[in-house]
This record gives C-alpha cells, structure tokens and sequence, in this order.
C-alpha cells in the first residue's frame, strides 16, 4: 500500500498507523498503478488532481491492456 496527500505530515500519520510506503509524487505513481483509490473532502480536489494541466493524473494513467 502507498499514500499519498498534500500535507505530508498527514501521510506520515497515516504511515504510523497503518504502515505501507509515502509517494511523493502521484504522477510517477499512477504510470504503472493497476488500482487507485482517491479520498476527498471536495469535488474540486478531485478536479484539481484529475485534471490540472501538465501534473493531473488523467494523462499519466496506465494504459488499458
């Protein structure tokens, strides 16, 4: 498991309690992810990470085999 938030001292709360490895970078990550689970409090962060120009996660996804 790997995780990943914004506020890196909340990662490594979730690391403390739950273990797995802290990414740093998501878009690295997703090239060759075969599930990503995202949590959210608002849409638009969801917005932001998907489809933010060069760095949302929407053009670096694993290609579909």
């Amino acid at each position: 498991m790997k995780a990943f938030n914004r506020t890196i001292t909340k990662t490594q709360k979730w690391q403390q309690e739950f273990g797995g490895e802290i990414v740093k970078n998501l878009v690295n990550e997703v090239k060759t992810a075969d599930i990503i689970i995202l949590c959210s409090g608002r849409d638009q962060d969801l917005e932001e990470i998907f489809f933010a120009n060069d760095i949302g996660l929407i053009n670096h996804l694993k290609k579909a085999q």
